[in-house]
């Protein structure tokens, strides 16, 4: 028997066939992968679990590298220039629509839709994205945090689409407000010394001393 191109399925009416109502659509792929995850369920194969599902084999756990790889994977020849030129290179919609010969608002559906799956990834593996995002909030590197993916401009798309990602996360905003509460209350500190209306300080020295004390 043929597999059919497109299945219809709905929570209240498990039938074949399209019934009324709310229903998703699931695609021949999809099909496929629900088969394979099935599969690799009932006969324990741990290898085959991990085309399917983020799971590191050797380490016999679910790994946020693993969906990293899955996520690479899946992508397109198109949507992978697409997200290299935007997010490592820094490339804007207008050169990278002249280059593919795309819109820009069909450019920024795959960027989006690549940031979206990768969101998604790191609210499952919470751990990680509290790591990864602590570092970008210092300031520091996260690209060898990637560095057991396939290459390194795998490492640089996934490192440049955390940072991208952070930017627009709630973490960020309140870094803002912290910084805004904390300059605010250096005005404040300053208007109190009488060296500074009388032009008798070195703000090298104010901004120094008032940063040990924010460490302190």
């Amino acid at each position: 028997m043929p597999r059919p191109s497109v299945i219809y399925y709905n929570a209240s009416n498990a039938e074949g066939s399209r019934p009324s109502g709310t229903t998703r659509r699931f695609g021949a792929r999809s099909v496929q992968e629900i088969r394979d995850f099935c599969e690799s369920v009932a006969t324990e194969n741990r290898a085959s679990l991990a085309d399917v599902l983020p799971y590191d084999a050797h380490r016999a756990r679910l790994s946020f590298l693993e969906a990293l790889r899955l996520l690479l994977n899946s992508l397109g020849e198109q949507t992978r220039t697409i997200v290299t030129k935007r997010l490592v290179r820094g490339a804007t919609l207008q050169a990278v629509g002249e280059t593919l010969d795309l819109s820009r608002q069909r450019i920024q559906q795959l960027e989006s839709g690549f940031l979206d799956d990768l969101g998604r990834y790191l609210e499952w593996f919470e751990a990680d994205r509290d790591e990864l995002f602590f570092r970008v909030k210092f300031h520091g590197s996260i690209t060898e945090a990637f560095a057991e993916l396939q290459s390194t401009e795998d490492a640089a798309i996934c490192a440049a689409a955390v940072e991208r990602l952070f930017r627009s996360s709630k973490e960020r905003q309140q870094l803002e407000q912290d910084y805004e509460a904390l300059f605010e209350s250096w005005i404040i500190e300053l208007g109190k010394r009488s060296a500074f209306h009388f032009g008798q300080m070195r703000l090298a020295s104010f901004v120094s001393e008032m940063g040990n004390r924010s460490v302190a």
